[in-house]
C-alpha cells in the first residue's frame, strides 16, 4: 500500500509538472498570437489616423506665411489639370497669379474663368504665353525673365511636364529631346530665376 501510495504521488507529481509546461506554453503561445493580433491591427490604424489626421488638422495658411500685397503666384502648365487646380486655389487665397502656358487664346480663357469663378475676389491674374517644348537656348525665357524684373515672387508652381504612354524604346528621338527640355530645363531654369540674387 505505502508503495502504491509513493507511486501514485509520483505520478501524480508527473502529471501535474506536464500540466504546468502544457500551461505556461498555452500562454506563451496566446501572448505572441496577441501580439501578431495587435501588430496586424496597428498596420491598419496607422494609415487610417494619418490619413483623418490630413483631413481634420488646420489647413496650412499660404498667404500668412509667403503673402504681401505685391505677392506674385507663379503656375506652368496652368491652364488644364492639376496647374489650373493650383491657380484657382492660390488665387482664391488672394495671390496675385501669372499663368504660363504655351496657348495665348486658352491663357485668356482660363483667366477669366478663374476671375468669373471667384467672382472677382482674387488678387490680379496675368498670363503669359510661353513654349516650353522650343529647344532651350539663353533667350528662351527671355520674356518671363522681363516679367518677374522688380516683382515680388512668393510662389512657384513648375507644373509644365510631358510624357507618352507608348514604350521607351519605341519613341523617336524627337519626343525624348522634348520631354527633357521640358521636364528638366523648364524646372531647372524657371527656379533658377526665381532665386533671389544676392
Amino acid at each position: 500500500f505505502f508503495f502504491s501510495s509513493r507511486r501514485r504521488h509520483t505520478r501524480c507529481r508527473e502529471v501535474s509538472w506536464a500540466r504546468r509546461c502544457v500551461q505556461e506554453t498555452v500562454d506563451t503561445l496566446v501572448v505572441f498570437l496577441e501580439l501578431i493580433g495587435v501588430c496586424w491591427v496597428l498596420s491598419y490604424l496607422i494609415p487610417l489616423v494619418k490619413l483623418l489626421f490630413s483631413y481634420l488638422r488646420p489647413k496650412y495658411d499660404l498667404w500668412a506665411r509667403y503673402g504681401k500685397k505685391d505677392s506674385w503666384a507663379i503656375v506652368t502648365g496652368a491652364t488644364d489639370g492639376i496647374g489650373l487646380a493650383y491657380a484657382k486655389e492660390l488665387a482664391s487665397k488672394k495671390f496675385n497669379v501669372l499663368l504660363i502656358s504655351r496657348n495665348a487664346e486658352k491663357l485668356v480663357q482660363r483667366a477669366k474663368e478663374i476671375k468669373d469663378e471667384l467672382k472677382g475676389n482674387t488678387g490680379e491674374i496675368d498670363t503669359l504665353a510661353l513654349n516650353f517644348s522650343t529647344p532651350f537656348s539663353e533667350n528662351s525665357y527671355s520674356g518671363l525673365a522681363s516679367w518677374i524684373a522688380n516683382k515680388d515672387i512668393a510662389i512657384l508652381v513648375n507644373n509644365v511636364g510631358v510624357s507618352y504612354t507608348s514604350p521607351y524604346h519605341d519613341f523617336p528621338t524627337e519626343k525624348i529631346k522634348e520631354m527633357v527640355t521640358v521636364n528638366l530645363h523648364s524646372t531647372v531654369f524657371v527656379t533658377r530665376m526665381m532665386l533671389p540674387t544676392r
